[in-house]
């Protein structure tokens, strides 16, 4: 996609600016869809407390948010998903936690209490790789007034297509994409005409340009930037209260290349 496209302005895509501008050393500007560098950042690891800044500037994630709102993070024993657990919460966010480790869970929990102990956080262990939590999993939680839901369960694999081992990317198909969808499309049902609602999606820079043996991953977060994209501007087109935003996160320190490289914690 060799040509600048404006029509994705509507959209609130959102970029790691501020540590961008400080691992630089030089003014960053915030880049829109499809008009991301072209160098996928190998070496520059930033880590996965950041601020995070829509592209026009006027919102950021935690907009329009009360304090007895919940939000609720898929993926959130570590990485990105715990560090956005630690952001609301210290903006006075109750929490639902969703991860398969129930014990990073917990810790975290206790944490985050330890910190701001007249929260609710509520603790979900549920593998959404699996497509018959899912559903489930979204009816335990539908009831509270939640404000922000967060998906960010996923993971990546490294390799050239020909040799990737076929469970593993097929797992991370069905979370990557069919569950983010799936999630999304349960959140949209129900909270379209919510006041202040957001859901937010978690792609990547891999979801703008093709990253030689991460091919696979990268195309199930082009799919996740092309939904989301498409999910916001259709909710501002039937006038929505919600909206839905990405983020596209560069190079960032968590987890994320041991379990590519089958080497998880």
């Amino acid at each position: 996609m060799d040509e600048e496209r404006d029509e994705c302005g509507p959209v609130a895509f959102i970029v790691l600016a501020s540590l961008l501008r400080k691992a630089q050393g030089t003014p960053a500007a915030v880049t829109p869809p499809h008009t991301c560098p072209r160098s996928f950042p190998q070496r520059c690891y930033l880590p996965a407390d950041m601020h995070v800044l829509s592209v026009d500037n006027k919102e950021n994630l935690m907009m329009n948010q009360q304090p007895t709102k919940y939000t609720v993070i898929t993926g959130a024993s570590a990485g990105i998903g715990a560090a956005a657990a630690r952001a609301f919460a210290a903006r006075g966010q109750n929490l639902v936690l969703i991860a398969r480790r129930t014990e990073r869970l917990n810790a975290l929990r206790a944490e985050i209490l330890a910190a701001h102990p007249t929260l609710d956080i509520i603790v979900k262990t549920a593998d959404l790789s699996i497509t018959e939590h899912v559903i489930p999993l979204y009816e335990e939680v539908k009831a509270l007034p939640i404000g922000t839901w967060i998906n960010n369960a996923g993971f990546g694999s490294y390799g050239i297509v020909g040799a990737q081992e076929l469970g593993k990317i097929t797992q991370m198909i069905h979370l990557n994409i069919e569950t983010l969808t799936v999630l999304s499309t349960l959140f949209v049902r129900d909270f379209a005409d919510t006041a202040g609602a957001q859901l937010i999606n978690i792609s990547s820079v891999g979801g703008y340009q093709i990253v030689p043996t991460v091919v696979t991953y990268c195309a199930t977060k082009f799919y996740v930037s092309a939904f989301t994209e498409g999910l916001a501007h259709e909710l501002r087109a039937r006038g929505a209260k919600l909206r839905a935003k990405l983020l596209a996160p560069a190079a960032t320190q968590t987890e994320f290349g041991a379990v590519a490289n089958d080497n998880p914690a």
